[in-house]
């Protein structure tokens, strides 16, 4: 029998970014809490992973600066954010190749129109994709009854260069 009632212990479910932030506050009020976290460490899925002497990041992150709460717990200056040109990077021998979307940053188009990735016809090719991707309802696309990987999709239905 107990003496007197229990302790109250708030349980944070996750330690990625929210129950983070969620501890801190809890922690910063003097509430006692409790982190579970299912995984070997915290962070979610903005973490980043050290393999064989490589940091790896896990996941893709889009910060968007504008939510209030991010406003109110995160400096902005200390995490030195920068913008994101949409687009990739690929490594074509020993270069760097920019690869942008010229929907999303027209001022580009003319440099991935022209770059060393692919040939005219995979552009045409491209905007083939992209139109049926356009117009292709998002339940279709998450859906679909066949089970192809990328490459075999852009090779065999679409016909796209090696």
């Amino acid at each position: 029998m107990s003496d007197g009632p229990a302790e109250k212990i708030t349980v944070v479910v996750g330690g990625g970014v929210a129950g983070l932030n969620c501890a801190n506050y809890l922690n910063r009020k003097s509430i006692k809490f409790q982190l579970l976290e299912s995984s070997d460490g915290v962070g979610g899925r903005m973490r980043t992973d050290c393999v064989e002497g490589f940091r790896l990041d896990r996941g893709f992150q889009v910060f968007q600066s504008g939510y209030p709460e991010a406003k109110a717990i995160l400096d902005y200056t200390k995490l030195e954010l920068v913008p994101v040109i949409p687009g990739a990077l690929v490594r074509k021998g020993s270069k760097w190749v920019r690869m942008v979307d010229p929907i999303r940053c027209p001022s580009s188009a003319i440099g991935t129109v022209f770059n060393s990735i692919g040939n005219l016809g995979d552009r045409v090719k491209l905007a083939r994709l992209l139109w049926d991707v356009w117009r292709t309802p998002l339940e279709h696309l998450t859906t679909a009854a066949e089970d192809k990987s990328t490459r075999e999709l852009l090779t065999d239905d679409y016909r796209f260069s090696d």
